[in-house]
């Protein structure tokens, strides 16, 4: 049983393209790349080259442990929200968007409860970048806090 953790892609731009080259070089696997279509060049070229599915958005994450977003900040909180079909429970989903914080997942924490979010920003929400459950998000408490506060991160995630 291959039990190499698994991530997939949303926006393979040079930021997505640069944290899946990184991730696969850590010895995870990639198993979905999802463009602004599921024939999108940029999507099918990074899919290609590492063996894995193009997919629309909304299928992308399945099979994955984590989702990272790594689209234009204006188009994440969409994006985001239809992960949700997708996502299996426990899947943690995180964004790059400098300018945004935790709260552009509040749509998607409404569908899927059961869903772990995280960011490695300083956003509007306060809670700055780092991981948070739903229960947690509704209360303002983060853990697994890239800022380093001592709570450990998710299994097979480490902080730098």
């Amino acid at each position: 049983m291959d039990t190499t953790a698994r991530f997939a892609l949303v926006g393979p731009g040079r930021a997505g393209t640069a944290i899946t080259e990184a991730l696969v070089q850590a010895g995870w696997r990639l198993s979905a790349v999802a463009g602004r279509s599921a024939d999108a060049p940029s999507a099918r070229a990074l899919a290609d080259r590492h063996h894995a599915a193009a997919r629309p958005v909304a299928a992308v994450a399945a099979g994955a442990d984590v989702v990272v977003v790594a689209t234009p900040d204006a188009a994440l909180a969409a994006a985001a929200a239809a992960l949700a079909p997708s996502l299996a429970p426990g899947t943690l989903v995180v964004h790059l968007a400098g300018s945004l914080g935790l709260e552009v997942f509040d749509d998607l924490l409404a569908a899927r409860r059961d869903t772990a979010v995280g960011a490695g920003s300083h956003g509007s929400d306060g809670t700055g970048g780092g991981v948070v459950t739903v229960g947690e998000r509704a209360g303002g408490r983060s853990v697994g806090r890239a800022s380093g506060d001592g709570a450990e991160p998710p299994a097979g995630l480490h902080e730098s």
